[in-house]
């Protein structure tokens, strides 16, 4: 398209790289004794390579862009504020989880 003066001109859209961070709008059971299955709420979980519980590595399954279950680690340490972290190629959510004995 061009303007008066003869331009052209054409629009387009800045997304900002926020917009395709994941992150973590709930988290229940809040906390879970290891073994046990937590059901992760929020976005862009479609592009989640990985989470742990504490530092340790946890078995996920993505169950859409929005939902996410992960399996308590054997070797989560027990305790209060264990986060949750979900980790994607452009930045990492986390929530506080308490892991039982």
């Amino acid at each position: 398209m061009a303007n008066a003066s003869g331009i052209a001109s054409s629009s387009f859209t800045v997304f900002d790289a926020a917009a395709i961070l994941p992150t973590i709008s709930d988290v229940s059971p809040t906390s879970a004794s290891r073994g046990t299955t937590v059901t992760l709420t929020g976005t862009h979980f479609d592009a989640v390579t990985g989470v742990t519980v504490g530092s340790v590595p946890a078995q996920f399954t993505a169950i859409s862009a929005t939902q996410i279950v992960v399996t308590i680690p054997d070797a989560a340490r027990t305790g209060n504020f264990q986060p949750i972290m979900v980790v994607a190629a452009d930045g990492t959510a986390s929530a506080d989880f308490t892991v039982l004995p």
